[in-house]
């Protein structure tokens, strides 16, 4: 498992092939809640700062859905928040 070994992924490919329902059920089946959160260009900091903190806080899996639509500046700071939260497990 991914959490055991302090791993996390990154799931690709085209739109509507079940990326987001394939984690959800994965989590489900080992246990896990899933929070499934859609990224858009108006999600901020602030925002993810939150989804980040609840996410710690519970230990459920995330899905950051849309992942390549948030802004660039965002995507850098969220990438050392990421990288922070892994480091954690």
């Amino acid at each position: 498992c991914l959490k055991l070994l302090k791993l996390s992924s990154s799931v690709a490919g085209p739109a509507g092939s079940g990326k987001t329902e394939t984690v959800k059920e994965l989590a489900r089946m080992l246990g896990y809640f899933c929070l499934v959160f859609n990224c858009s260009e108006s999600v901020d900091l602030y925002i993810l700062e939150k989804v980040f903190a609840g996410v710690a806080a519970s230990g459920c899996w995330t899905c950051l859905d849309e992942f390549n639509r948030l802004d660039v500046d965002v995507l850098s700071v969220v990438a050392q928040q990421l990288q922070t939260l892994r480091h954690c497990l």
